[in-house]
């Protein structure tokens, strides 16, 4: 149940900023890139060790998966990608 609110309020979020693109105000909000980071290994993490659904996952690069997952909210937010790959999980 958890992993569904973090999503849902990641997408809510998501759509809110995506119409201020290029304020990094919100960007800040997440404690800059590191900070998206951060926040995407810990859900990434939740996801994997979720019995209900990580078998969706059981092939994923785990890394690559937080680079991409964090890419993609860096550019809702309106800032640069995330270069580099997450740590392991």
């Amino acid at each position: 149940m958890y992993v569904i609110r973090m999503l849902a309020l990641t997408t809510f979020l998501l759509g809110a900023v995506s119409a201020r693109a290029g304020d990094n105000h919100t960007l800040r909000a997440f404690g800059g890139h590191e900070g998206v980071i951060r926040v995407t290994t810990e859900f990434v993490g939740r996801v994997v060790q979720d019995r209900r659904i990580n078998h969706y996952f059981a092939h994923a690069n785990g890394g690559r998966l937080i680079q991409l997952v964090s890419s993609q909210i860096c550019e809702a937010l309106g800032a640069r990608r995330v270069v580099g790959l997450g740590p392991a999980l």
